[in-house]
């Protein structure tokens, strides 16, 4: 999905950027795709916990 493709119903839309406190630690001791597997999950955390937000991933 595209950012500009999640507007609400009324046309609005949020951004919402998150900091994950060490993450470069991640990708440097377990690789990339590591931490590539990692952000997806909580994509798809948040997606399911929020179901009546449309979550770009």
């Amino acid at each position: 999905m595209k950012l500009n493709e999640s507007l609400d119903s009324e046309g609005r839309k949020s951004l919402i950027l998150i900091n994950i406190d060490d993450f470069s630690t991640i990708n440097e001791t377990q690789g990339f795709t590591a931490g590539d597997k990692l952000l997806k999950s909580f994509g798809e955390y948040l997606n399911n916990k929020y179901t009546k937000c449309r979550v770009c991933h």
